[in-house]
């Protein structure tokens, strides 16, 4: 081989060496910002689940002290944190549905959360009760007698179940 084929395998061989090198060194500072940004994600995670539990907490106290309007900015506030918790949902129809019978404000939101909710949990007796509390003291008598029925049935089919 001569001189200049010798230089050409060389800064091949340098050219190779080099790029591995270089692609160990960015696979493993991605592999490092993916767990950094994985447990950022975590630690935001826990925080919002915290700040919406403090919220829901403040919203349940205020509620029982019979102060609506402060319980239902706190549900409001923690749903921003937690959109998906039927918990929290349930928490802010009774809220609405406090401010419905003491206000007559909130009405159509209170009737729609426990919609909502009764749509996903059908068999809910607590659910199906507290909305047909709100119906009858709104007058709407036939849609408590739904309410009341379907509970009667979910009762039955219960006693059914424990007999067989």
């Amino acid at each position: 081989m001569s001189q200049n084929e010798n230089k050409g395998v060389y800064l091949v061989l340098t050219a190779l060496v080099t790029l591995g090198l270089f692609v160990c060194f960015w696979v493993f500072v991605l592999s490092n910002e993916k767990e950094k940004d994985d447990v950022i994600a975590a630690k935001k995670e826990n925080w919002l689940n915290d700040d919406a539990a403090m919220l829901v907490s403040h919203g349940q106290n205020a509620l029982e002290l019979n102060n609506i309007q402060e319980a239902i900015a706190a549900f409001e506030r923690a749903q921003l944190f937690a959109p998906d918790d039927n918990l929290l949902k349930q928490e802010l129809a009774r809220a609405y549905a406090a401010d419905c019978l003491a206000n007559k404000e909130n009405c159509e939101q209170a009737k729609w959360y426990y919609s909502y909710l009764i749509e996903l949990f059908p068999d809910d007796e607590i659910l199906l009760q507290e909305r047909a509390d709100l119906f009858y003291a709104l007058g709407d008598t036939a849609a408590y007698g739904a309410d009341v029925k379907r509970i009667q049935e979910i009762r039955l089919e219960n006693e059914l179940n424990s007999i067989r």
